[in-house]
């Protein structure tokens, strides 16, 4: 059983309402951690939400989203126009007394979904009214091989086809942000990551030390994110659209949390070092050295929280 399987079946087990992540697995026939593997990968996709429960285990439940490609895919499965399509080729054209009498429907239904199958470039015709003739066009002949995916292996096609709709509407989505993004400048951010990312395909051996050369001086001179084009033409483009690497840290000072602290501090510092300088017994010497090296470590330990701190 393979990912478009499981990923088909888990769709098909919520398609009626919200279920448990065991109830999610024993209705799609499936192992639980393989049913989870396939909804935190819905997940990311958007096409299955994860609602929490006041009370209980969460449940899983398709978005809308999902609801709707799950529903566009499925809404496919006509009958009457798999019979038709069936009945089709792609090299011998039929009349459509030929296709009735191979579907056994009327002929006006098979001149009905002929029209319809023609307006979606399913189906081209020779000649006109009676005497027409009709035969599958190439995208005829793969809507067909969907459809009869879907009657003998709904799960696995359902699956599939909403695995690629979802990374067509990714890739969509990169596409629409470098196009956003064409005109702005590029930071010194953007600089590095794109340089990070020359120096990782170099070393996968995708070009040779010249070319890197040739692609950092690119970098060097762009100034807007559309011409990033040129310096990775050919390659992976770099994670600046999609999946953002995390910015850089951002360094800032508390302080008056330091110093506040500080000043708390500091007469606990004070009295261990009175303490340690008039230090009679061996026990008053221990005592203020304690008192002294906490208090001085509590405040050090401030210093590196407050220079520490991000934005």
């Amino acid at each position: 059983m393979d990912d478009g399987d499981e990923a088909g079946r888990v769709l098909l087990a919520l398609a009626h309402g919200q279920l448990a992540r065991d109830r999610v697995a024993s209705a799609a026939r499936l192992s639980e951690p393989a049913a989870g593997r396939q909804l935190d990968a819905l997940i990311r996709k958007s096409l299955v939400a994860k609602v929490p429960q006041t009370r209980g285990r969460p449940q899983y439940g398709l978005t809308q989203r999902g609801l709707d490609e799950l529903d566009r895919v499925t809404a496919l499965t006509d009958p009457a126009e798999c019979n038709l399509l069936n009945a089709l080729s792609e090299t011998t054209p039929y009349s459509v007394t030929e296709l009735a009498g191979a579907t056994g429907m009327s002929a006006s239904a098979v001149y009905e979904l002929l029209l319809r199958l023609m307006r979606g470039g399913f189906v081209a015709a020779y000649g006109q009214d009676e005497r027409a003739e009709y035969w599958l066009t190439p995208n005829g002949v793969g809507r067909r091989a969907m459809l009869r995916g879907l009657l003998t292996d709904g799960p696995v096609t359902i699956g599939r086809t909403l695995n690629a709709i979802a990374a067509a509407t990714h890739q969509a989505g990169v596409a629409a942000t470098r196009e956003r993004m064409a005109g702005q400048p590029l930071s010194d951010y953007d600089r590095a990551v794109c340089s990070a990312e020359l120096t990782e395909q170099h070393k996968l051996g995708l070009f040779d030390a010249k070319e890197l050369a040739k692609r950092e001086g690119l970098l060097r001179v762009a100034t807007l994110h559309g011409q990033l084009i040129a310096v990775f033409d050919g390659l992976r483009p770099p994670p600046l659209y999609g999946e953002q690497l995390p910015p850089p840290r951002k360094i800032r000072w508390s302080g008056a949390a330091f110093v506040v602290r500080s000043l708390v501090t500091l007469p606990f510092v004070i009295i261990g070092l009175i303490v340690l300088l008039t230090a009679s017994t061996s026990d008053d010497y221990i005592g203020g050295a304690i008192f002294f090296s906490f208090s001085a470590l509590w405040i050090y330990l401030a210093w590196r929280s407050a220079a520490g701190k991000e934005d």
